[in-house]
């Protein structure tokens, strides 16, 4: 429905080769507060700072920090809707490469951009209303950017384990559970036309406060919490706190195009639980596994293929690639160092007349 145009500089965020402010290494209580809002990312201070052990004001101000200089921020999105999310991988011409780039982060459908080593130099996650609109977006839209060579798109079939399911793991089992809040109601409530608005502002800041989202709603700061607890209780809308992988201690991303044969779903299990896994699914195409990671250092790429084949004697690796530069995660432009530097809202595309912002 809503779709960027090519140009991000339109969207109302920072064009996504903007330099930011360069490197930084997040301390140990950094990693640990983020793993705490990634199990509860709406959760109150007082909550987050009982289970570490702080007080409320300095969880919230080192959050704060962390926010404003991009290094950390939460996303809102809808899940169980019945959407199609595709790989896209495409190769232009040299001198297309930024024009491209631009392109591809200024989509609301594209909630991940990466340019990549190898013949093809954009690896891209979408999602779009339905197989027909993957055609569109990719016959009607993406082949009519000037440069673009070719282009291949593989379905998602099954996710055996996506990024928001990424964490640190710094927090301790007795901090988890402090933290851990399970959905309570089994009812699932589909999203309205009218939640858009509540969706963006959600999308921007996952932590906004519910008399903001009651103002940028235009309704009651009371029908604000009733509708958001609803769709978080029925799992509708599910909440993602991410961070700068480079501070974080990872910074190198990997895909990897694998062929597991019949042995697909023991593999896709058996790799959805290394600690290095941000995605691992089932795909179309001539593979049917798509493993993507984070890695230490550029010698881990060869391990991890190492620990794919000796899962299974049928796994065959098709392909292997190394992000040269994450440009685009959950709808966040990344600079050269992985800091947040705008935003484009996520959307699924749904015909071939974008809507400018």
């Amino acid at each position: 429905m809503a779709l960027e145009t090519p140009d991000a500089q339109h969207s109302g965020a920072e064009h996504p080769f903007v330099p930011d402010s360069g490197g930084a290494s997040f301390s140990e209580f950094d990693l640990t507060l983020l793993n705490a809002l990634q199990i509860s990312p709406r959760g109150s201070w007082a909550q987050i700072g009982t289970a570490l052990g702080v007080d409320a004001t300095t969880a919230s101000r080192r959050w704060r920090q962390l926010s404003d200089d991009g290094q950390a921020w939460i996303t809102a999105y809808p899940v169980g809707q019945h959407h199609t999310n595709a790989y896209v991988t495409l190769e232009c011409t040299p001198e297309a490469v930024h024009r491209v780039g631009s392109a591809l982060c200024g989509l609301n459908c594209a909630y991940q951009v990466e340019r990549t080593d190898g013949k093809a130099q954009y690896f891209a996650a979408v999602a779009t209303a339905g197989p027909q609109a993957l055609d569109d977006l990719v016959h009607d839209h993406l082949s009519r950017i000037p440069g673009v060579v070719s282009i291949r798109a593989e379905l998602c079939l099954h996710v055996y384990h996506e990024g928001g399911g990424w964490q640190p793991r710094t927090l301790d089992s007795a901090q988890r559970a402090q933290l851990t809040t399970p959905p309570s109601d089994p009812f699932p409530v589909p999203l309205k036309a009218s939640d858009r608005p509540l969706l963006d502002a959600l999308s921007a800041d996952g932590r906004c406060s519910y008399a903001e989202l009651a103002d940028r709603c235009g309704v009651s700061e009371t029908t604000v919490r009733r509708r958001l607890g609803k769709l978080t209780r029925s799992g509708q809308l599910a909440f993602r706190c991410d961070m700068t992988q480079q501070a974080a201690g990872w910074p190198l991303n990997a895909i990897f195009e694998v062929d597991a044969g019949a042995d697909l779903d023991r593999v896709g299990r058996a790799v959805s639980t290394w600690p290095e896994i941000r995605l691992c699914a089932s795909t179309s195409g001539r593979y049917n596994l798509l493993v993507y990671l984070w890695l230490r250092s550029a010698q881990d790429c060869r391990r991890i293929e190492e620990r794919l084949v000796a899962l299974s004697d049928n796994v065959r690796v098709d392909s292997r690639r190394v992000t040269l530069r994450p440009l685009k995660r959950m709808g966040r432009l990344l600079g050269p160092h992985g800091a947040a530097v705008g935003h484009v809202p996520l959307d699924v595309w749904r015909d071939s007349s974008p809507r400018s912002a």
